[in-house]
């Protein structure tokens, strides 16, 4: 404690003349810390070594989904069969089929919600007519449409033997390839029309009576989704197709009765040659790729075209 001491002064008091000494001022100066500075004082301080730092929290993998599922009809769809009596019919394909086709097997731009998987193509199509076999079989190749041969997946092929792969190897060199004029055709030329399956008129679930008498119809999409499965490239896992990220394009919205809300209807084709409903279904089709749940974002397409 320090204390400074202030001399006696002398004050003359006015009314009896007397000196009066003024109290001694004591000034003291204390060096003691406030109660509220001892108290955090006492509290003990992480030295830097023994600082906690926040932990990082990992995020969790995003298990891979398949590329959404886009089923075409034919007959009124994608083509028209025009009848002629005494004649076989003519097949006309509907205008911007080549755009469509183009965009939907092209690489994706951007993953969108996809971004956790490696797809190699917009959609992955299949056909399903509910013609009968034959007729979808020529219907498919009027339009140049295949179906896409399945090849083993990477992890079985890696189970060959060492002098397997070798001698695949050693095959393949020999070859000769004129590789630049290869990759000069494939980016002049259209991608290929090929697509995970064709379905008929056999996968309805018909009588024998039935499959050849015309009759009303109906596509349960349950069958696909029971039936169907894409593999993933990088682990070779089978996954399963759903109502989330399923569409199917046709004429017909009767046969689609027992999944109403993953139908995107299309207008029928008669021939027209103006026709633009196909670069009209593209525009659609680049919303839904990313949509979370299609049968939603389907129900919102139609709204918004019907307030337009």
């Amino acid at each position: 404690m320090l204390q400074a001491a202030q001399s006696p002064a002398h004050v003359l008091d006015k009314n009896d003349g007397h000196k009066v000494q003024s109290q001694k001022l004591d000034l003291s100066i204390s060096a003691e810390p406030s109660i509220a500075s001892a108290k955090l004082s006492q509290t003990p301080q992480p030295t830097p070594a023994t600082e906690t730092k926040p932990a990082v929290e990992k995020e969790a993998p995003i298990k891979p989904s398949p590329p959404p599922l886009l089923i075409l009809d034919l007959n009124g769809c994608l083509l028209y069969r025009e009848y002629q009596p005494g004649h076989p019919r003519i097949i006309h394909p509907r205008p911007h089929l080549k755009e469509l086709f183009q965009y939907a097997l092209s690489p994706p731009v951007d993953q969108g919600k996809h971004d956790s998987t490696n797809h190699k193509q917009n959609w992955e199509i299949m056909i399903w007519s509910s013609a009968q076999s034959k007729n979808v079989e020529m219907m498919c190749q009027a339009i140049d449409v295949t179906k896409r041969v399945t090849l083993p997946n990477r992890n079985r092929r890696a189970k060959q033997a060492p002098h397997q792969l070798e001698d695949i190897s050693n095959r393949l060199d020999s070859l000769s390839i004129d590789q630049s004029k290869d990759q000069g055709a494939q980016a002049s030329d259209p991608l290929p029309r090929r697509v995970l399956d064709v379905w008929d008129r056999s996968q309805l679930d018909l009588s024998s009576a039935d499959y050849n008498r015309k009759v009303s119809t109906t596509k349960d999409l349950r069958k696909v989704w029971d039936g169907l499965a894409w593999t993933d490239p990088e682990s070779g896992e089978e996954l399963k197709w759903g109502a989330h990220n399923t569409v199917i394009v046709d004429d017909s919205p009767d046969k689609l009765s027992l999944q109403p809300g993953n139908l995107c209807m299309i207008n029928e084709f008669s021939g027209d040659s103006s026709d633009k409903s196909l670069l009209e279904l593209i525009e659609k089709l680049k919303v839904l790729r990313n949509a979370a749940d299609i049968p939603e974002a389907i129900k919102k397409l139609n709204e918004k075209g019907a307030s337009a």
